[in-house]
C-alpha cells in the first residue's frame, strides 16, 4: 500500500479547499496534524508575518493534538483559547477531513476582536447620529413661527427624507457586514458623480446650519465626470467635516468647495475638497488628539455647544482618508477658523457606465402601475396605509388585506384577477411564508398570481425559501415608496417565474426511462420504495418535529423521490426542508408544509395504483 501524498500536494489537488480558504473574510490559516501552517488567506497575510509563526504548537493552553482531536467537523465550529501573542482574539477552529492527506487539517480563523467590533458599531452610530440630528433640526424649523415658505418647507421635508434613508443605509450596511463576516466579497465598486454625492450628502445636513444660524456657502463644478470607487468613504468625509464645522462654529459661516480636473491620458480624475469654517479653531498640538478614536482633546472651543461627541468624527474622517488613499491638510486661516483640505483620486469610469442607483445617481423616472390589480398583505396598519396610498398614486388598483387569513380568503374566492400580491413575510398567525405555502394546496381553477415578500429578513435562507414557494422578488423593509414603486414595474414587466411545482405526481420522462432500464416490476418497486420512505418521514415529522436527524432524512428522502421519478413528493420535500430553516414545528407554516407533504403522498400512492402508469403511455 503505499503512502499518502504530502498535504501540500493533496491541497494542490483539491481546488475547491483552497477557494474556501480564499473565500473567507477573516484572517484564516490551514493548519496540518502536527500544527505547521500550511496556507494563509489574503486577510491573514495583511496582519503580517510575526503574527503568524510556521507553527502553532506552542502557546496553547493545551497541547496541539488535544486540542485538534477535539474540534468538530466543518462548517461547524468551537472557539479556542488563543496562543499568548494573539491578545485580544479569539480564535474559531474546525477539522477537515481528507482522504489523501495525512491526518486531519484543522481550519484556524481569527473573526474581528473587540476593539474592532466596538469601533465599526461606534462609525456606525455616529454617522445615524448625525442623520437623526439633522431630522430634528428641520423638524423644528418646520414648526417655527412664522412658518418657512413652501419653497424652504419642501428643501426641510427633503432633507429630512434624504437623512432617514441615509440613516436606514448605515443600517443595511452594518447587518451586510456581520451577514459576511465569513464570506468573502470583493468590495463594491460604485459608478457615480462625485459632485453630485457632494451635493447630496451638503443639501441633507444643510438644516444643521440653518438651526446653528449659519450661513452655509457650497461651491461645486457644473458638470463632473463619471468615476469608479468607493462613494461612502467619501460621504463619511464629507459628513463628519460639514458636521463638526457646524457644530463648533459659534457664528460665521462654513463654506465647501469642490475642484475636479480629469486626466484621460492617465484614466484618472484629480480631486480637491475643501470645508472650512470661522469658529475658533484648534491648535496645532490638538490635531493628533482629534484624530484618535474616543478622544476629544484637551482644548475645548467657545463655540462649541452641548460637547456630546465623543471624539469618532475625525476619526472616521482619517479612516476615510485612508479609504481613498488621500491626503488630508489642516490649517488656520489668517481671519480665523479651521480648513480642512483633502486631495484624492478617483479613476473614470468607462463610457458606457451609468451612476449605480442610490448615492450619486440620478433619479429614475416615477414608475406607473397603472391598470394593476395588487393584494397587499400586511397587518402593521401605519405600513398598509402607506403602500396602499403609494401604490394607488402610481395608478394600480390596491386591496389591502391585514393578516394571511383575509387574504387567502379573497383569493380562493377568485373574484378579483389580482397581477401581483405584496405580502409581508412577518405577521400574526398566518404569516407570509404560511400563505405562501397554502396557496400551493390551492387546487384549479384558482390561478395564483406573482407574489412578492416584503421583509426585514433578508438571509439566505429566507430567500432560498421564498424561492421555492414560487415568489418574484424579496424586497427588504424599509423601503422607499419610490422603490417600491420602480421594482413593482420592473416584476411586471419582466416574465413571470413559477414555484416548479409539479403538475403531476410523476415525472413521465423519467419514469418512462426507470422502467425502461429497470424493467416494469423493478421501476415500480424502487418508486415504492422512495414512496414509503417518503410516508415513513412525514409521520416522523409530525410526531417529533423537524430534528437534526430529521433534516438528514429529509435530504435522504429526496435524493430517493428525485431518482425514482415522484416528482410531487420530491417539490414538497423541498418545500418542507426550506421552511424548516426558518419557521418552527409548531408554525402555520410548517403545518401547510406538511400538509402538501401528505398530499403529494396520497396522490402519488394513487398513481402507483395503476400499473403501468399513465406516464409510460405518454
Amino acid at each position: 500500500m503505499s503512502a499518502p501524498p504530502p498535504v501540500s500536494e493533496a491541497i494542490d489537488t483539491r481546488r475547491p479547499l483552497r477557494e474556501l480558504l480564499q473565500s473567507l473574510a477573516i484572517p484564516c490559516l490551514l493548519l496540518d496534524s502536527a500544527g505547521t501552517v500550511l496556507l494563509g488567506n489574503p486577510a491573514a497575510e495583511a496582519l503580517g508575518h510575526p503574527l503568524w509563526p510556521t507553527t502553532f504548537p506552542q502557546g496553547w493552553s493545551k497541547s496541539w493534538a488535544v486540542l485538534r482531536d477535539g474540534l468538530p467537523p466543518f462548517p461547524q465550529s468551537a472557539r479556542i483559547t488563543p496562543p499568548v501573542d494573539l491578545p485580544g482574539r479569539t480564535a474559531i477552529a474546525s477539522r477537515l477531513e481528507l482522504d489523501d492527506a495525512e491526518g486531519p487539517l484543522t481550519l484556524l480563523q481569527l473573526p474581528p476582536d473587540e476593539t474592532e467590533r466596538a469601533m465599526q458599531l461606534a462609525s456606525a452610530a455616529h454617522d445615524i447620529r448625525t442623520d437623526l440630528q439633522t431630522i430634528i433640526a428641520a423638524s423644528e424649523l418646520l414648526t417655527q413661527n412664522p412658518p418657512p415658505s413652501d419653497a424652504e418647507t419642501a428643501r426641510l421635508q427633503a432633507s429630512i427624507g434624504a437623512s432617514a434613508a441615509h440613516a436606514l443605509e448605515q443600517v443595511n450596511a452594518s447587518l451586510e457586514l456581520s451577514r459576511l463576516e465569513f464570506l468573502q466579497q470583493a468590495p463594491r465598486r460604485d459608478f457615480f458623480r462625485l459632485g453630485q454625492v457632494v451635493k447630496e450628502t451638503a443639501g441633507r445636513l444643510a438644516p444643521l446650519a440653518d438651526k446653528a444660524g449659519l450661513t452655509f456657502w457650497v461651491t461645486l463644478p457644473e458638470d463632473t465626470r463619471l468615476v469608479e470607487g468607493q462613494a461612502h468613504p467619501i460621504v463619511a468625509l464629507t459628513q463628519n467635516l460639514l458636521s463638526n464645522a457646524f457644530k463648533f462654529t459659534r457664528e460665521g459661516s462654513v463654506s465647501l468647495s469642490l475642484t475636479e480636473t480629469a486626466n484621460d491620458a492617465t484614466n484618472q480624475c484629480a480631486y480637491h475638497l475643501t470645508i472650512e469654517d470661522t469658529g475658533d479653531g484648534f491648535p496645532a498640538t490638538e490635531q493628533d488628539r482629534l484624530l484618535t478614536p474616543f478622544q476629544t482633546g484637551t482644548h475645548h472651543p467657545p463655540s462649541r455647544t452641548t460637547g456630546t461627541g465623543i471624539g469618532i468624527g475625525t476619526y472616521l474622517v482619517q479612516q476615510a482618508v485612508r479609504a481613498l488613499d488621500a491626503q488630508l491638510e489642516i490649517t488656520a486661516p489668517a481671519e480665523g477658523g479651521t480648513r480642512f483640505s483633502v486631495t484624492f483620486s478617483l479613476p473614470l469610469a468607462a463610457d458606457q457606465q451609468e451612476p449605480d442607483s442610490g448615492i450619486g445617481a440620478a433619479h429614475p423616472p416615477e414608475a406607473e402601475l397603472t391598470g394593476l390589480h395588487i393584494l397587499l398583505v400586511e397587518d402593521n396598519d401605519t405600513n398598509r396605509a402607506l403602500f396602499l396610498r403609494t401604490l394607488s398614486q402610481a395608478g394600480a388598483t390596491v386591496q389591502g388585506a391585514a393578516d394571511g387569513q383575509d387574504a387567502l380568503t379573497d383569493l380562493a374566492a377568485g373574484k378579483t384577477p389580482y397581477d401581483l400580491v405584496l405580502l409581508d413575510l412577518t405577521m400574526a398567525g398566518l404569516d407570509g411564508i404560511a400563505l405562501a405555502t397554502r396557496l400551493l394546496l390551492m387546487e384549479p381553477p384558482h390561478p395564483v398570481p406573482r407574489l412578492v415578500a416584503l421583509t426585514g429578513q433578508e438571509d439566505d435562507n429566507t430567500r432560498a425559501a421564498c424561492r421555492i414557494l414560487g415568489m418574484q422578488e424579496l424586497i427588504g423593509k424599509p423601503v422607499r415608496p419610490s422603490e417600491l414603486r420602480q421594482k413593482i414595474a420592473a416584476l411586471i414587466d419582466a416574465p413571470a417565474t413559477t414555484n416548479g411545482r409539479p403538475a403531476q405526481p410523476l415525472a413521465p420522462k423519467l419514469v418512462a426511462e426507470l422502467i425502461e432500464d429497470m424493467g416494469e416490476d423493478i421501476a415500480r418497486s424502487l418508486m415504492l420504495r422512495a414512496l414509503n420512505e417518503a410516508s415513513a418521514l412525514f409521520t416522523a415529522l409530525t410526531q417529533q418535529g423537524v430534528t437534526p436527524e430529521g433534516r438528514n432524512a429529509i435530504h435522504s428522502a429526496l435524493g430517493s423521490s428525485g431518482l425514482t421519478g415522484l416528482a410531487a413528493v420530491e417539490f414538497a420535500l423541498r418545500v418542507v426542508q426550506a421552511v424548516s430553516r426558518i419557521r418552527d414545528n409548531d408554525s402555520p407554516a410548517m403545518t401547510s408544509a406538511l400538509a402538501l407533504l401528505q398530499r403529494a403522498i396520497d396522490e402519488t400512492r394513487d398513481s402507483l395504483s395503476i400499473w403501468p402508469p399513465a406516464a409510460r403511455q405518454q
